[in-house]
């Protein structure tokens, strides 16, 4: 989402890609794990501390989250996020928005093909049919890359409505 880095990665016919803006420290994007490819945009609160102690950025201390806790960190989060998360070897993809989707996310899935982008015109560049979807906020989203479909869309946080008038989260997303 912004200028002061351009970088990609390509694995088989998976491409990552991030254009970096420089807030909290700088790590190149996309990262490269032992099993995985990470990207992602927004400010992770976790340890923040830590990050200034140690100099590290925020995407470092996520990587280290993944490093320990593999998509099941994306529920220990506290923060403004979009971030993909790809296993090359699970051919899973995994896309996670912050509680409030703060930093919003928008993928499409077509026969062949999967797009994701921070911006809808990313997605609309690549001139492929079918709905462009906006990452519902306080979701993770699985997707099968073997049959191109959503698998799971699981809620980063769980929420009590039992003292609400609301009972669901859709007037939430609407705001």
């Amino acid at each position: 989402r912004g200028p002061d880095n351009l970088n990609s990665i390509i694995e088989d016919n998976f491409i990552i890609g991030h254009t970096h803006l420089v807030i909290t420290g700088f790590r190149e994007q996309p990262i490269k794990g032992k099993n995985y490819l990470l990207t992602y945009n927004g400010e992770i609160y976790n340890d923040y501390k830590k990050i200034i102690d140690e100099g590290l950025s925020d995407a470092d201390l996520l990587k280290e989250y993944i490093d320990e806790f593999s998509e099941n960190a994306f529920k220990k989060l506290d923060g403004e996020f979009a971030i993909i998360l790809y296993y090359p070897d699970r051919k899973k993809l995994f896309i996670s928005t912050d509680t409030f989707g703060t930093k919003p996310i928008y993928f499409q899935i077509n026969e062949n093909s999967l797009v994701v982008g921070s911006y809808i015109s990313t997605v609309e560049c690549f001139n492929e049919s079918g709905k462009i979807i906006r990452a519902k906020p306080n979701t993770i989203y699985e997707i099968d890359l073997n049959f191109l479909e959503i698998i799971n869309e699981i809620n980063l946080h769980e929420f009590d409505f039992s003292n609400q008038i609301e009972n669901s989260y859709d007037k939430w997303i609407e705001l």
